[in-house]
């Protein structure tokens, strides 16, 4: 998918979200949004064990919209690892012969969000 493309789709499902909050609670909602995004970007994640704060982390991040190209680099239970793009092949491959595993930092939209998303778009076109 193309960035335009991208930012279409998540203008859309924005401009949708906010059209089913009523007009006296939308600034409420963008602010709620702002102060998540804001507390998603200061607060470090917590320990692995952490079940209530753990559930609170998501919980900012999720109506941060912290998704796709915008999700942390260090995630619950996870730490990264900051190399070049050139090296990527190089450090992938060390790290694979040391047996740590290595998993994607983009999370995707669920399939059946993002064919609603891509329908509301491409209807009004």
């Amino acid at each position: 998918m193309k960035p335009s493309s991208s930012l279409a789709s998540i203008t859309a499902a924005f401009s949708i979200l906010l059209y089913e909050v009523p007009q006296q609670y939308v600034a409420p909602v963008c602010t709620v949004i702002a102060a998540c995004a804001i507390a998603a970007a200061i607060i470090q994640p917590p320990p692995p064990g952490a079940r209530i704060e753990g559930i609170i982390y998501v919980l900012i991040n999720g109506i941060a919209a912290n998704v796709g190209w915008a999700v942390n680099a260090v995630r619950r239970g996870k730490t990264a690892v900051m190399v070049d793009r050139v090296q990527k092949p190089t450090a992938t491959t060390i790290l694979d012969k040391s047996g740590i595993p290595v998993t994607p930092t983009r999370l995707h939209l669920p399939t059946k969000l993002r064919q609603v998303i891509e329908s509301k778009t491409s209807s009004k076109s």
